[in-house]
């Protein structure tokens, strides 16, 4: 999944599985992802530890207008940065 040009906010999850979400500008948005058995690993933020095995990011403006939630079960979230330079769909 690549978000650009959000015109809503995102909520995405699964109960197993990867989930993987490349954000050209990540400042401009707020990302809340939580893993239950899993690991998330990211380009921008801290992730921390939460309970024993799940983990939990937080980061981003949260005062943006458009908000990435994402949850995951069994499995991992990765959320990539892409230089505006490497997008090339029209805007």
């Amino acid at each position: 999944m690549i978000v650009n040009n959000m015109a809503a906010d995102i909520d995405a999850g699964s109960s197993a599985g990867d989930l993987v979400v490349i954000i050209p500008d990540p400042e401009s948005h707020s990302v809340d992802a939580k893993t239950t058995f899993g690991i998330i690993a990211s380009d921008f933020g801290q992730t921390q530890k939460k309970r024993i095995v799940g983990r939990t990011l937080v980061s981003g403006n949260p005062t943006a207008s458009t908000q990435i939630r994402l949850r995951m079960g069994r499995g991992g979230i990765t959320l990539k940065t892409l230089s505006k330079e490497g997008y090339t769909a029209e805007e």
